[in-house]
């Protein structure tokens, strides 16, 4: 999860707990102040942390990153280009990702890779090679803009000027569609609980539901947040699990057995007391993540047993896969009798998936590189026929 919360929280968490010397002496990145130009026909080769802004007007052979100020690229960027609160102009090009946190994100120019928004608009006049995911906010093509890959918001619209190119597909989620369903539910369980029982009972058995509910639909924004911002990473998470699905149950319950007492070594360290928080965030990213990834392969495991053809896209797949566990929880306390064994069953599930999750984000390092193929079973030796004696001779 590099992209976003990995480089601005973890440049965050450092640089407010650790002094800069002692960070620099530990080979770390010191976040730098003020506004940062580097002047057209000149080069960097070194990633540039700072909480100004930047202008890059040659070249940055490294990752550009700013906690809330402004990016605006006119030369080259080779590495990855972030930003925490400021936008993101590109007028020349970026050859890796762009992604912002609460800012917008203007492409004028080229993009190699993945465009990415968290809270912010997104206008592309330019061309996009890879993919476009936006959440909370809007993304318009004007036209003249061209992007190869496909487009995914989550609570935002896609707009399309005439004379915009789009090469790939269009996935659109809107959040307030679930809030009204969620509503919905809500009142008609009111609703029978009324026809059932005036007593305070039913009022709190109802509030239970909604309460149940409301944490659900949590889980439905932290499990879509992969497969919308990081979809390669989603796939190599569910590549892991297919591949070795023993190995990630293994490598997940070693994490979730060691982490607490990690933990408690920080605890006992200055420089690592401030790692906690960091700590914990990677923690709950790389279960989202895995979660996802195990999501993908259990909706898939369930449309080959009832022999059906199940949703094509990515962020499809999740969302079945998540239902199929969160269906038991639902009906588990909406059905009488049998429903605390489905309702333990679904948190066992869901449990369960994230420890498998866990392991294939470690496989696959955060979806970074390609699961590991298993080594294929050699084939045992062929026995040898016994020797027969000669004949004995006259």
């Amino acid at each position: 999860m590099k992209r976003i919360v990995l480089p601005v929280l973890a440049a965050l968490t450092l640089a407010a707990y650790v002094p800069a010397d002692a960070h620099a002496r530990r080979g770390g990145k010191v976040v730098l102040h003020g506004d940062i130009v580097i002047e057209k026909d000149s080069r960097r080769a070194e990633d540039v942390l700072t909480d100004g802004s930047l202008r890059v007007d040659g070249t940055l052979a490294a990752d550009a990153v700013s906690l809330g100020g402004a990016v605006t690229v006119n030369g080259l960027v080779t590495g990855d280009v972030s930003t925490m609160g400021g936008p993101v102009t590109i007028n020349g090009r970026a050859d890796d990702d762009v992604s912002s946190f609460g800012g917008p994100i203007t492409v004028a120019g080229e993009v190699a890779g993945d465009v990415s928004s968290l809270g912010g608009p997104v206008l592309v006049s330019g061309h996009v090679e890879g993919d476009i995911s936006s959440l909370g906010g809007n993304v318009k093509l004007t036209s003249g803009a061209v992007v190869d890959g496909d487009i995914s918001t989550m609570g935002g619209l896609v707009e399309k000027e005439d004379g915009a190119v789009h090469r790939g597909s269009v996935t659109s989620f809107d959040a307030r569609d679930v809030r009204r369903a969620l509503l919905d539910v809500g009142r008609v369980a009111r609703q029978g609980e009324k026809r059932l029982s005036p007593l305070l009972a039913g009022g709190l058995a109802t509030a239970g539901l909604i309460f149940l509910f409301s944490l659900l639909f949590t889980g439905v924004i932290l499990l879509l947040l992969p497969a919308v911002f990081f979809p390669l990473h989603t796939g190599r998470a569910a590549d892991a699990v297919r591949a070795d699905f023993w190995r990630s149950t293994g490598i997940g319950a070693l994490i979730t057995v060691a982490f607490f007492p990690a933990m408690l070594m920080l605890l006992v360290s200055i420089l690592g007391i401030p790692l906690i928080p960091l700590a914990l965030l990677l923690l709950v990213c790389a279960a989202a993540l895995g979660l996802s990834g195990f999501s993908v392969v259990l909706q898939e495991r369930f449309f080959e047993g009832i022999k059906r053809k199940g949703p094509a896209s990515l962020l499809g797949q999740v969302v079945v896969g998540y239902a199929l566990m969160a269906g038991l929880l639902i009906f588990g306390n909406i059905i009488p009798l049998i429903g605390g064994v489905l309702s333990f069953i679904g948190f066992m599930m869901m449990a369960f998936g994230a420890v498998v999750g866990l392991g294939a984000a470690w496989d696959t390092r955060m979806g970074n590189r390609p699961a590991p193929v298993p080594e294929p079973a050699r084939p045992a030796p062929a026995a040898q026929p016994p020797a027969q004696e000669p004949p004995p001779q006259s």
